[in-house]
């Protein structure tokens, strides 16, 4: 760094780390520039009030900023900072649909739990505290800053304090550089309307306005994780799917962004003409605006309607082996490990069902079945064996895998199956899949004998041992975990489950 620049660093909470850094070498004080967030001053009488949330945090660390001579300090206390408010509303406008970290944004102020305050609980307002000082920094003709003298019980000296900012600049200023960075296309959902959607297919190539018209845009389904649309126009229909950086139906859970590709490698990966039947076709995919555009299959439904039906055929059944049998003999040369959205999965399968405390109380679902599950998760060995499988899940294997192979991933039309919603895939082994087959299809018919029928049914090898534990695993999550099912049970049929998936688990069914 040259000899007449110094390094300006902004603590925007406690100022722990440039505290410990000027005590361990005090050589780099001449070489700072320290902006703090913190405390509250009142300016006529130059009164400091440090009972402030960053400052309370390490009031040590505050004490040596404000004691150390010769460090160039500057303060953007809360008793400025706090004037910096951004509406619900305007935040909407200018965030929402546009993609990338403004979709990441709303969803914050959407779900956080402001646990430090009860006012405003509909949260139509949010002080922007942190903005106020980066916008002092970037735009200093925004603030007014003004020298006083440090506290009377610290070292006497000269700081700096910013006593005015212009709140409707740094606004503007704020929105004006955010729009700057956004990406350029947005985030599409049912509300977008069709000429900003046309515009946004048009951008990736895709759509041509002058040759093709948009005439409606529709939800062909509930989406667990992405948001799927169907757009129908003069000349055809497609369904397009993109990925958000959390749950569409949870949006309190983060989730990879990236996801959308695994379900794209996915599909490139499946060749097999045996298999392309049963699978939709890409269309055209778009990794920056995460969009994966593909053929509409039409007039089908999701295979959830077994759960009420108590019954799959034996020809469904061996149709969907030998859908997933040409999944597992899939060969691709390189394919992503998808590890960020295992470790998600992997808490949802092999974790959270089993914690003996929970936030989510399963007696909201039916009542009794929260204590219906205590028995199970106060069972230590029955989660030993559990982690054990769940280690495996998380190791890398050889056999290309669907990872969510359950009815809610089956579509029909008429005898015709497909399969989609890929995004969970991994190179794992073939039991996860049939197991995962083997444990809905047990819960759909109450009957275990299922589980014999797949294993003869499947034609590839499998290790009948941790097929059995993995089905046994998916039937207690779906059961007592949160990714509930349409699965309408009395509480003694639940029970009469558990405990064929905990004799699976351990090794015990007939």
């Amino acid at each position: 760094m040259p000899v007449d620049q110094k390094l300006n660093v902004v603590v925007l909470g406690p100022c722990t780390n440039i505290a410990s850094a000027i005590l361990e070498d005090p050589s780099i004080i001449p070489k700072l520039k320290v902006h703090y967030l913190g405390f509250w001053h009142n300016v006529e009488p130059n009164m400091y009030d440090k009972k402030e949330f960053n400052s309370g945090n390490d009031p040590k660390a505050v004490e040596i900023l404000l004691n150390t001579e010769g460090l160039d300090l500057t303060i953007m206390t809360a008793t400025t900072s706090q004037h910096l408010v951004f509406t619900k509303a305007e935040v909407d406008a200018n965030l929402k649909n546009r993609g990338g970290v403004s979709d990441y944004l709303i969803n914050r102020w959407e779900t956080y739990d402001r646990w430090w305050t009860k006012d405003d609980p509909e949260k139509k307002s949010w002080i922007m505290w942190d903005v106020a000082i980066i916008e002092a920094l970037a735009r200093p003709e925004l603030s007014k800053t003004e020298t006083f003298m440090t506290p009377k019980e610290n070292t006497q000296r000269l700081i700096n304090i910013h006593t005015e900012i212009e709140v409707g600049n740094m606004k503007t200023d704020f929105w004006q550089s955010l729009k700057k960075i956004q990406i350029i296309g947005m985030y599409l959902d049912a509300t977008t309307s069709i000429s900003d959607i046309g515009n946004c297919l048009s951008n990736i190539g895709f759509f041509d306005p002058k040759h093709e018209q948009i005439l409606s845009v529709e939800k062909p389904g509930e989406g667990n994780m992405n948001v799927v649309l169907r757009i129908r126009t003069n000349e055809r229909s497609f369904i397009v799917k993109q990925s958000r950086p959390f749950v569409q139906k949870y949006p309190q859970i983060m989730a990879p962004i990236e996801r959308i590709d695994v379900e794209y490698q996915f599909y490139r990966a499946v060749t097999n003409k045996a298999i392309e039947p049963h699978i939709p076709e890409i269309l055209a995919y778009n990794a920056d605006h995460h969009f994966l555009i593909l053929e509409d299959l039409g007039d089908c439904k999701d295979m959830s309607y077994l759960y009420d039906e108590r019954n799959i055929k034996t020809s469904q059944l061996h149709r969907l082996l030998d859908i997933a049998s040409q999944i597992h003999n899939s060969k691709p040369l390189e394919y992503p490990k998808n590890m960020e959205l295992r470790l998600l999965n992997h808490q949802h399968i092999f974790v959270l069902p089993f914690l003996e405390e929970s936030d989510f109380s399963l007696n909201t679902i039916q009542d009794g079945l929260e204590e219906l599950a205590l028995r199970y998760r106060t069972d230590k060995t029955l989660k030993k064996e559990i982690s054990k499988v769940g280690q495996q899940y998380l190791s890398q294997g050889s056999v290309l895998l669907h990872g969510d192979y359950y009815p809610g991933s089956w579509m029909t039309k008429g005898d015709h199956i497909y399969v989609i919603d890929p995004e969970f895939s991994f190179m794992g082994f073939a039991e996860f899949d049939i197991g995962v087959l083997a444990a809905h299809s047990i819960m759909i018919t109450m009957d275990i004998a299922c589980l014999k029928t797949i294993k003869e049914g499947y034609p590839g090898c499998l290790n009948e041992q941790l097929l059995a534990q993995v089905a046994g695993i998916e039937m207690m999550r779906r059961l007592i975990g949160l990714a509930q099912l349409p699965l309408k049970r009395s509480l003694q049929e639940k029970k009469l489950l558990l405990e064929m998936a905990r004799g699976l688990i351990l090794n015990k069914s007939s």
